[in-house]
């Protein structure tokens, strides 16, 4: 709808025929990363997300995986996941899926035959599973067949990928990640810069710039104190502009 409004700007130069959205799927919203061989998915990753606060721009901000996700619930949205997947008819490739649980029902939001994010959905699932993915990809591209393990590390923690949000345009003045600002339930794999000192930030009006990556896991007793602390992590980068 989005791409479809500013295809209607741009060659038409009003707003006739935009396209208003009068409902928004609101609730949990989860993406399903799946990886196919022949047929089969045989490596399955739930990522619950939670949306960036303070910006209408920049939707990507944290996805976690969910240690206390019922397994009623993880059933529900992976065979959901997979219906899509048989429904495009993959047999060798990955699914990423991303769907809402709204009054109890799921809905697909989007289905793209990729990887997640590209790459960073395995990568932050290796950590609580230890599940060879990214060899499971190449493997299943080629053609090849790799062991079916529908078995996750169970873990009291929540282990999470956020992209620091930014709106800001010009020279990147300074960049940095506070480790020691952080206490010792939050624990932190990776930081890393996709920008560097100088580098100049081009304006935009429809999209973010990603700048900073980190991967991480947080000890908490419910998801409400793991969404506090992920505003720990947040609060640790450092990102000036001029």
């Amino acid at each position: 709808i989005f791409n479809r409004n500013r295809f209607q700007n741009k060659y038409f130069g009003d707003d006739k025929g935009f396209l208003l959205v009068e409902e928004y799927i609101s609730g949990e919203e989860f993406a399903v990363d799946i990886i196919w061989n022949d047929g089969l998915p045989k490596n399955k990753m739930i990522s619950s997300r939670i949306h960036a606060k303070n910006t209408s721009m920049f939707p990507d901000y944290v996805y976690y995986y969910d240690c206390r996700l019922e397994d009623n619930m993880k059933e529900k949205i992976y065979s959901f996941a997979e219906a899509v997947g048989r429904m495009v008819g993959i047999k060798n490739g990955a699914t990423h899926t991303e769907m809402r649980e709204k009054n109890g029902v799921l809905y697909i939001l989007e289905n793209a035959v990729r990887p997640g994010g590209g790459g960073c959905m395995y990568y932050l699932h290796q950590f609580h599973s230890h599940q060879p993915y990214f060899k499971n990809y190449c493997k299943t591209m080629k053609g090849l067949s790799f062991e079916f393990n529908p078995f996750e590390k169970t873990s009291e923690r929540y282990y999470f990928f956020m992209t620091y949000p930014n709106e800001k345009s010009g020279i990147v003045k300074e960049m940095s990640f506070d480790y020691l600002s952080l206490d010792k339930n939050i624990e932190i794999f990776s930081v890393d810069f996709l920008i560097k000192l100088g580098e100049k930030i081009i304006p935009s009006d429809i999209s973010m710039r990603y700048t900073m990556f980190v991967y991480g896991a947080i000890s908490a007793s419910c998801k409400e104190e793991f969404e506090e602390k992920i505003e720990d992590v947040y609060n640790a980068c450092t990102l000036e502009i001029d």
